[in-house]
């Protein structure tokens, strides 16, 4: 008899009062009282032994009975899956392991035998899946199997079904004509007529199967159909079902009730009457799962639909800067996703009207397997220094995912900027002269500078070293030498590290060779010993933070990468743009940036030199004090020592390096003025 075709196992909601019964008056009265656990085993041991001795519809009613019982004994679901590898019903055995799994996802021994009959069907990707999904669940010999899946491909044989534990005939022998390479093939062996309870014969007849159980069960199959497959995300599919005597089955009654229809994301339900509903697939790919809800004296077998969702992406990377009154083009990549089949037509826009926007080509069909490319060329106007969007709209179809269609849109930002440039006339001698002549003149300035900076760092170094270091409570007004640690309420995040702090040091340094331009933010913090608390105003302080750590990344143009917690390098080519984008030579910002950060963090020892005044805005009695400004003002992380020979060093390097580029350049300035020639 052909039995439960292209179905999953039961799910079995079929208990009911008359599971209690029996053949006759005496065992009624004694099942009513004996434990549902211990029915469902002796209906399971009874059927092992029937299938042994070929009573083949016997065995199959008694599985079902211990199923109907216990829907989560897994032997039950071994030993049928077994039945139906003795008839080559491979496809029903993995729809019975499918049902399994839903309700037991972590049982590693359902992905073994699935696995094992994907592999009976030549179903080789599925087989290596369920393989390895039950060896990463600790089915260790089913690590084994994947890997005899990978270097074979083909039906493989692992081991039989052990024997049930009691009753004559025992073995481990596969039943005439089952594939012995099925793991759960039954043993065959043995007489079931020595089990209890067991009735001489019992057949199914025409309408139902006679599960022992003092009532008939009327067997259905239900198919279903979804309707468009594959689909497109975001659109509806309309689930189809229908319920019907099995193969060999006479019609009797009619099943009535509702048909719920579940995915990964979404259910819908309807009565066996109007025989379809209609539901939503997002999931790129799924499994749409139909069971009946009606009158549990009808066995019908839920039913799979692999279903899938196609879907397409838009990849745009436009960096991030264009030249203004310029043109510039751009690849566009339009990738499909499971599988998409469609021509997408590409537009785009920008916020504001900075530039004109073009495709070429407008529309790129894709095949399912292959993305496709497009050009996209934008044209500034004579604006400077803005940023705008560009959004890029991909429509296949309507647009609408209700008529099958589909729009996904991206989005990137660009900054217009003017980039300055000088010109040199090499006709012109006098412009030429006049240039380096100005070049030099602002030269000796500029070391003249640097040479008073010098001095006036050695100042404060002697002030420095003749101001002894005092207890915070004891601090008084005037040139005032403290140690701490930092502490507050306020802070601020760091640009390059994101770090919570009461201020920090970025110094950034353009292209691979320069110099590194500082840019310094603080706020109010105290500094706290065992005697008390003073509040620093950091604002104009000379900030010696190296030694406390530093924070170091490099950007590069054709690199937008992120580390996780930092901001991504777009947001630090803006912020450095924002912060030194003045410069005459602005451009190399956008070729490589170097980032040094130092900070002032919470709970970081401190050395202050300052001037202690008054705090104009005190918290409470003790909070008096402020350091604030001065000659000199110095928050440092290191040592008193460690200080001095920082002043120390910088002095001597300003006065050097000052008085060095003074006396070159006005040197070069007096021979050019003086007509000598020189290279």
């Amino acid at each position: 008899m052909q039995r439960l075709v292209s179905a999953i196992v039961l799910v079995v909601w079929l208990v009911s009062p008359t599971v209690a019964q029996d053949n006759g008056p005496a065992a009624r009265g004694s099942n009513v009282a004996r434990d549902l656990s211990s029915q469902a085993q002796q209906y399971l041991q009874r059927g092992l032994a029937e299938a042994r001795s070929g009573d083949d519809d016997l065995a199959e009613a008694d599985f079902h009975a211990s199923m109907a019982i216990d829907p989560n004994r897994f032997e039950a679901y071994e030993a049928l899956a077994a039945m139906f590898a003795k008839r080559g019903h491979w496809q029903t055995i993995v729809q019975y392991w499918a049902v399994y799994i839903q309700r037991h996802p972590e049982d590693g021994r359902a992905y073994c035998e699935r696995g094992a009959a994907y592999s009976w069907l030549h179903d080789d990707n599925h087989a290596l899946a369920d393989a390895d999904k039950a060896c990463s669940l600790s089915i260790q010999h089913c690590c084994q199997d994947a890997t005899n899946y990978r270097a074979h491909p083909a039906p493989w044989a692992p081991s039989p079904l052990p024997a049930p534990s009691n009753g004559p005939g025992e073995g481990s022998q596969a039943a005439p004509g089952s594939p012995t390479g099925y793991r759960g093939s039954t043993g065959s062996g043995g007489n079931s007529s020595n089990h209890p309870n067991q009735p001489n014969s019992v057949a199914p007849d025409q309408t139902g199967a006679y599960l022992r159980t003092g009532g008939w069960m009327i067997p259905f199959s239900l198919t279903t159909e979804a309707t468009p497959n594959p689909s497109v995300v975001g659109q509806p599919v309309t689930v189809s079902f229908k319920l019907a005597p099995l193969a060999g089955r006479a019609a009797g009654p009619t099943p009535t009730g509702t048909v719920v229809v579940t995915a990964s994301d979404s259910t819908c339900e309807a009565t066996v009457e109007e025989g379809h509903c209609s539901l939503i697939m997002r999931n790129a790919s799924d499994t749409l799962m139909a069971d009946y809800k009606g009158d549990r004296k009808f066995i019908v077998v839920p039913a799979i639909v692999r279903h899938t969702v196609t879907d397409f992406e838009i990849s745009a990377s436009l960096g991030f800067s264009i030249e203004a009154g310029s043109k510039k083009s751009y690849d566009i990549e339009i990738r499909p996703v499971n599988g998409f089949q469609g021509t997408v037509s590409l537009s785009c826009a920008t916020s504001p009207a900075l530039a004109k926007c073009r495709f070429s080509p407008q529309s790129v069909a894709l095949s399912g397997s292959h993305g496709a490319g497009s050009e996209l060329t934008l044209e500034t106007s004579g604006k400077a220094d803005r940023t705008f969007s560009v959004t890029i709209t991909g429509i296949s179809g309507s647009g609408n995912p209700r008529n099958g269609g589909l729009t996904h849109s991206a989005q990137a930002s660009l900054s217009v900027l003017h980039f300055y440039a000088s010109s040199r006339d090499d006709s012109d001698e006098d412009s030429g002269g006049a240039a380096v002549a100005i070049m030099l003149a602002v030269g000796a300035l500029i070391g003249f500078i640097v040479f008073i900076a010098g001095l006036s760092t050695f100042g404060n170094l002697r002030v420095v070293e003749d101001t002894p270091e005092t207890p915070i409570a004891g601090v008084a007004m005037g040139v005032a030498h403290v140690c701490g640690q930092a502490a507050g309420d306020e802070r601020l995040t760091s640009p390059v590290t994101k770090t919570p702090c009461f201020g920090y040091r970025v110094e950034v340094k353009t292209g691979a060779v320069g110099p590194f331009l500082p840019y310094t933010k603080a706020v109010n913090f105290y500094l706290q010993d065992a005697s008390g608390r003073v509040l620093v105003n950091p604002q104009g302080a000379e900030l010696d933070l190296v030694r406390g750590g530093t924070a170091e990344r490099v950007v590069k143009t054709k690199e937008n990468s992120s580390r996780a917690g930092e901001p991504s390098d777009q947001e630090l080519r803006f912020w450095a743009f924002r912060h030194f984008g003045a410069s005459d030579d602005h451009t190399a910002l956008f070729e490589r940036l170097t980032f040094r950060e130092y900070c002032i963090l919470p709970g970081q020892r401190l050395n202050v030199t300052g001037t202690c005044v008054e705090n104009p805005q005190p918290k409470d009695e003790e909070d008096h004090n402020m350091i604030a400004g001065g000659t000199p003002f110095v928050v440092s992380c290191g040592t008193e020592e460690q200080v001095e020979g920082w002043l120390r060093w910088r002095a001597a390097l300003s006065i050097f390096a000052g008085a060095a580029i003074t006396i070159i350049c006005v040197g070069l300035l007096i021979l050019l003025v003086e007509g000598v020639k020189w290279v």
